[in-house]
């Protein structure tokens, strides 16, 4: 059936309308995101010259580095990054010893404050020596020396020695092929003897060829009163009355010989931590004309 004229008009208008109205959002929709001037105003360029802003650096507050704190041995041990702790190495002992800091870095005038001056560090002798014997072979006895006072005596196996708690358990003179004290290689007669502590048990060997040590070190060190000085021997831990001051030998050092001690007084006066080093040895008095 075929459509009549007035279908034809009617589906035509409608097909011009729907056209017309899509039209008219899209240019509506397109216009609303275009961003307008301000009302009664037209957009102007500007005609300044470009300048480029300064490049400054940002300011900062200034920082402040927090104290550090003490380490479990004590107030004295507190490092901190940019001082780390002097590690020293003892040969003889085989072990390390921390210094506490600040201790390596004092200045000549305040070593020269201390009471005491180093003279040497030193192994410490055993009390008793072995420096000879007397008698013949089956009939010999050791020739001892007390370190302290330097006494000799004469005295075998199972003697006891009470001023020293020690007691002589064994004495005994062999001949030996290693080289003696002086160099040559031939065979001499040594004596030996073993001695034992009566307070901790320890057993020591004394030989007549050779100096026995106890494997302590010992600072000697000199005090000067009225122009005339005194040396005095103080093991790590001993403490030393001059004057109105106390000096406690807290760290000794063979190689190279060093002694921290701990310089103390009445109060306020705080304790002062200081590091020796053995003096510059002295010249002998000049002789006199008349000598």
């Amino acid at each position: 059936m075929r459509a009549s004229i007035w279908d034809k008009l009617l589906l035509g208008s409608t097909l011009a309308a729907a056209l017309a109205s899509s039209t008219w959002f899209g240019w509506l929709g397109h216009e609303s995101g275009r961003p307008h001037p301000p009302s009664g105003s037209r957009a102007r360029m500007s005609t300044a010259r470009y300048v480029p802003a300064k490049d400054e650096p940002a300011r900062r507050e200034a920082g402040h580095w927090f104290q550090p704190r003490a380490q479990s041995r004590g107030p004295g041990w507190n490092y901190e990054i940019f001082t780390p702790p002097e590690i020293f190495y003892d040969g003889e002992t085989k072990q390390f010893a921390v210094a506490l800091p600040g201790k390596a870095v004092e200045s000549a005038e305040e070593a020269e404050t201390a009471p005491i001056e180093l003279v040497a560090v030193i192994p410490e002798l055993f009390p008793l020596q072995l420096v000879g014997y007397v008698g013949g072979a089956g009939h010999c006895l050791g020739s001892f020396e007390t370190t302290a006072t330097g006494a000799l005596f004469l005295a075998g196996a199972r003697r006891l020695v009470p001023e020293l708690n020690l007691e002589i358990t064994d004495f005994a003179v062999q001949r030996t092929d290693e080289p003696a004290a002086g160099g040559t290689g031939a065979a001499h007669m040594v004596a030996t003897a073993m001695v034992r502590d009566l307070r901790s048990g320890r057993v020591t060997r004394l030989a007549s060829d050779e100096r026995t040590y106890t494997g302590e070190l010992l600072a000697m060190v000199a005090t000067e009163e009225d122009d005339e000085e005194t040396l005095h021997e103080l093991r790590q831990g001993q403490e030393l009355q001059v004057a109105a001051e106390t000096c406690t030998i807290d760290r000794l050092q063979r190689e190279p010989p060093v002694a921290e001690i701990t310089v103390t007084r009445a109060a306020p006066v705080p304790p002062r931590q200081m590091t020796l080093t053995p003096r510059m040895p002295r010249a002998p008095p000049a002789a006199s004309p008349l000598d």
